[in-house]
């Protein structure tokens, strides 16, 4: 399992991220503040993107 940071980006509001990442690891988040999370899990970065990704179409047009 690996540990990976999310960091918010230009475009996204805190509240949308933070709901996606809930969403998508409920379990397996921490908040660091200013925008940034922790989440663990398996699988590469670009899989934990795009699980995130799916939570949040309005802002990932490459998912959802």
């Amino acid at each position: 399992m690996a540990i990976f940071a999310i960091i918010q980006q230009p475009g996204t509001t805190v509240e949308k991220l933070q709901s996606a990442i809930v969403g998508a690891y409920e379990n397996a988040n921490y908040p660091l503040g200013g925008g940034v999370w922790l989440v663990a899990g398996p699988g590469t970065a670009e899989e934990v993107s795009g699980k995130i990704g799916q939570l949040l179409p309005s802002i990932s047009p490459g998912y959802g």
